[in-house]
């Protein structure tokens, strides 16, 4: 673990960065990102990452830049493993108040620190991994999918009789029904004049 590294797994003074306008670009080993893992079939890289802490044009005190890591996840599929690589801009600040009276907090992440002031980085850069894995995940190539094409059906499917072919058939037998019964009540002119004769 580099030295940068063991610093950012821990909780920081935010606002001391700040102020120093502190700047990382380094490699966080991947066994810090214990929740992230449970929620992938494994971690197949360190985390690439780049973040600045700073004061911002408003005044605001700032936490931004980027993360990426690679992680296998089932596609749901073929349900193989495959992998697929996260990739989170992020953009911070803890200044609630300040950010909803200039009207930008829906371009910032609102985030709570410590009660002592501190931020935990790296469960900060955990989370933003984690909200970028998909609901459903899936091969981006469907060529590598062993399931290839929209059809996630297995075997065939039998087409349910509609539930109303019953009650139609039945519908129109008592209709013709009625009609013979009207058919034979009629008498035709010749065969009344016959009866009268």
């Amino acid at each position: 673990m580099s030295e940068t590294a063991f610093v950012l797994s821990g909780s920081l003074p935010f606002n001391k960065l700040v102020e120093s306008g502190a700047h990382y670009t380094v490699k966080v080993p991947k066994e810090l990102f214990t929740r992230l893992a449970k929620s992938c079939e494994s971690l197949l890289s360190d985390a690439s990452l780049e973040v600045a802490f700073k004061r911002d044009l408003q005044g605001l005190s700032v936490i931004e830049g980027r993360v990426s890591m690679e992680v296998s996840v089932i596609c749901q599929r073929c349900f193989k493993p495959f992998t697929l690589t996260l990739e989170s801009v992020f953009s911070s600040t803890p200044d609630k108040e300040k950010a909803r009276s200039l009207r930008i907090d829906e371009k910032l992440d609102l985030i709570e620190l410590n009660p002592d002031g501190t931020l935990d980085v790296i469960a900060y850069l955990e989370d933003c991994l984690i909200l970028e894995l998909p609901l459903i995940p899936e091969h981006t190539d469907e060529a590598e999918c062993e399931l290839q094409g929209s059809d996630w059906s297995f075997g065939e499917i039998e087409e349910a009789p509609h539930p109303f072919a019953a009650l139609s058939g039945l519908k129109a037998a008592l209709s013709a029904q009625g009609e013979g019964e009207e058919s034979a009540g009629e008498s035709s002119p010749e065969s009344a004049e016959q009866g009268k004769a």
